[in-house]
């Protein structure tokens, strides 16, 4: 399988006009090269994805360990949580700027003595 999309960075899903108030549609930006293969072969993912679309677009991560969307706030997203199916994990979380791992590593290379 090939990639024939760029690399994007999670700042950049962030429109500039918008930067403080909300994310961009996230139907609107990119795609994952690996969705249609993994769709092919995984009902699970389907399902996941089917569930969640009627609220809002779904998308996944990598190769669909995890079916994502987001909402405006987390009031929103727990109620969408809560009628969510038994055979479907639901996490409602807060998205992070930076990756806490990225940052103590970070934090490492700047302090090699701790």
């Amino acid at each position: 399988m090939q990639r024939h999309t760029a690399s994007i960075k999670l700042n950049e899903l962030q429109s500039k006009e918008n930067k403080i108030n909300k994310f961009i549609e996230l139907r609107d930006y990119g795609h994952n090269d690996c969705e249609s293969v993994v769709l092919s072969k995984y009902p699970e993912v389907v399902k996941a994805m089917d569930w969640i679309r009627p609220f809002n677009s779904a998308k996944m991560t990598g190769t669909g360990s995890c079916v994502f969307s987001m909402f405006d706030n987390a009031t929103e997203a727990g109620k969408i949580a809560l009628r969510c199916p038994d055979s479907i994990q639901c996490l409602v979380t807060k998205g992070l700027q930076y990756s806490p791992v990225h940052q103590m590593i970070k934090s490492l290379q700047s302090n090699p003595e701790h």
